[in-house]
């Protein structure tokens, strides 16, 4: 007789804290139905990131929902960042904002995992006058990682001297080369009556995007496929 002993139980997936967030508002400048949506979130798993998650702002009057605004972003293990939606169609009075994620495509992490290192220098700030007056951020961004990477952005936040944020702003700095450095530019409309004590300036890339990370010759794994067949 032949025993077959029976198969070993399957692994159960694993499992993940889920997005928290810290806090979700709407910054409009004037009566009109434009506004700048912003939301502050947290990934609190040091072991994993997002690959990508859709998300859902959505806007509330008088409890009634006046407002969705849809999008898609990822996370580095355990990083808090700012979430923004720029210049939104949202009717007079929409003011009460949340934000809601769908399911999100988890990525696993070895320890001893290293997000980018990018670093802005020489930061200048001014207020250019106009109707509305705008606030504008100027600074070099610096790649200090070992990697290329090809679609970098960056997200700016202005906050008042109690640290409530009074403006948004983002921007497109594209490819930037290990050792690199690239000036960017980014503003937001400066509210009547309201000073920048602080901003803060958050570049990200999404590491687990293959479109994101320019192969190098010579790292095993990422060397460039041929362009024509070899020569006998």
């Amino acid at each position: 007789m032949v025993y077959e002993p029976p198969p070993p139980p399957a692994l159960s997936p694993p499992s993940y804290e889920t997005l928290v967030v810290r806090g979700a508002g709407l910054l409009r400048q004037d009566s009109g139905d434009r506004a700048d949506l912003y939301a502050i979130v947290r990934n609190p798993n040091a072991n994993a990131g997002v690959r990508a998650v859709d998300y859902v702002f959505e806007v509330r009057a008088h409890g009634q929902s006046v407002a969705r605004i849809l999008g898609r972003t990822y996370f580095m293990p355990g990083q808090e960042k700012p979430i923004v939606a720029l210049s939104e169609t949202v009717p007079p009075g929409g003011g009460e904002v949340t934000i809601n994620f769908g399911t999100p495509d988890w990525v696993a992490v070895e320890p001893g995992f290293q997000p980018p290192s990018f670093v802005p220098v020489s930061r200048t700030a001014k207020v250019r006058e106009g109707q509305p007056p705008l606030y504008e951020v100027k600074a070099v961004l610096a790649n200090e990682s070992p990697r290329d990477y090809l679609t970098v952005e960056v997200t700016a936040l202005g906050l008042d001297a109690n640290g409530a944020i009074v403006g948004a702003g983002r921007t497109f700095v594209g490819s930037l080369r290990s050792g690199e450095r690239r000036e960017f530019t980014v503003f937001w409309p400066l509210p009547p009556g309201r000073e920048i004590a602080e901003v803060r300036i958050v570049p990200e890339i999404n590491v687990f995007s293959k479109a994101a990370v320019q192969p190098r010759p010579g790292v095993p794994g990422l060397e460039p496929r041929p362009t024509s067949a070899p020569r006998p």
